[in-house]
């Protein structure tokens, strides 16, 4: 098993977001349900953060096809390890959309990769936790879930 962790830059119209967030995630569901990539996409304030898993070769294939999607730019690879194990099973691409942009600054994640890049790797593992908590508390973090 391999995942892979990265953010990137939105370049959708503020006012056409959620219609092409349905978009992208009826075309995760079909993507990644027949390739075997399970995964959760978070996006808020014009960044998006995701976490792709599978067999190694299935995840470099999906990661290229959706680094040439133009609905995003600035891709920045924050985890990229073999793992013993799925952190998101049941999930073929689930995705959120935060609306609270005090909870993910784009400035404040621009800073952190600045860190980590300069300092010391990502925490794979506190990575996945964040992203479960994240799912988990979805009324509390006021976190919509797009379903198709």
């Amino acid at each position: 098993m391999h995942l892979i962790f990265y953010t990137s830059q939105s370049n959708i119209d503020a006012d056409k977001v959620e219609a092409n967030l349905a978009d992208i995630v009826r075309s995760c569901q079909k993507h990644n349900t027949s390739d075997g990539v399970t995964g959760v996409l978070f996006y808020e304030n014009g960044t998006f953060i995701q976490a792709l898993e599978g067999e190694e070769k299935d995840v470099r294939a999906t990661l290229e096809r959706v680094r040439q999607d133009p609905r995003h730019s600035h891709m920045h690879i924050l985890v990229d390890l073999p793992v013993e194990a799925r952190s998101f099973p049941d999930w073929v691409m689930d995705t959120f959309f935060v609306r609270h942009p005090e909870l993910v600054d784009g400035e404040m994640i621009a800073l952190i990769q600045k860190i980590y890049d300069r300092s010391f790797p990502v925490n794979a593992k506190d990575l996945v936790e964040f992203h479960k908590k994240m799912i988990d508390e979805v009324d509390t973090f006021k976190i919509l879930r797009f379903e198709t």
